[in-house]
């Protein structure tokens, strides 16, 4: 989640044809758009040793601030979003009452299900971590997205074009990512997606 991954699904859509399985923006409702890639396997029963399977990845304390702002714009009257003139402080408390108080999720991804309560950082990692397989073939890095999917189009002789820059004017404030975060915060990210940072290596980049 919150990785491009609705850009590089329609730049891929021109490739598909009749008999393929669409989600984002264009799906025809039997999966979930954000539909985990066990979730996938299980429901469609292919032979996925005959496909590549590609995903992407990217730095998670980044990943969580953009989920953040996704959250903010779909609750623009909340007193957790984060403005301007605020202080460090301010911004450091607003954005951890974000990441621990616990909200209402109305769909668990793979699943239907009652609304129930979690912190929100639990679900965002427990949803991104869900992505994570043995079974995926190659990652595309957020950090360089353009270029790593210029590079798989190239192995997979598809004509490559520029990525649509989808959803991604969400962020009210032009603010470094390492800025929402205070010592605590860092941690808990680094805690929570521990397993993904060591495989992807990622590190927390301060500015």
């Amino acid at each position: 989640m919150k990785t491009a991954g609705s850009s590089v699904e329609l730049s891929l859509e021109s490739f598909c044809s009749a008999d393929d399985i669409l989600t984002g923006d264009s799906a025809d409702g039997d999966f979930h758009p954000h539909t985990s890639p066990e979730t996938l396997f299980l429901k469609t029963g292919k032979t996925w040793q005959d496909y590549l399977k590609v995903s992407i990845c990217r730095n998670p304390w980044d990943m969580t601030v953009s989920y953040y702002w996704w959250c903010m714009k779909r609750n623009s009257d909340s007193i957790l979003i984060i403005k301007n003139q605020d202080i460090d402080a301010l911004v450091h408390e607003k954005f951890r009452l974000f990441l621990e108080t616990e909200s209402l999720f109305d769909l668990d991804i793979d699943k239907l299900s009652e609304p129930f309560y979690e912190k929100p950082i639990d679900w965002f990692s427990k949803v991104s971590l869900s992505f994570v397989s043995d079974k995926i073939d190659r990652y595309l890095r957020f950090e360089n997205i353009q270029s790593d999917y210029d590079s798989l189009c190239k192995d997979l002789s598809l004509e490559s074009s520029t990525l649509p820059r989808l959803k991604s004017d969400t962020r009210k404030i032009n603010r470094h990512y390492s800025k929402y975060y205070s010592d605590y915060t860092k941690k808990v990210i680094e805690e929570k997606f521990s397993n993904y940072i060591d495989r992807f290596e990622y590190c927390f980049l301060q500015k």
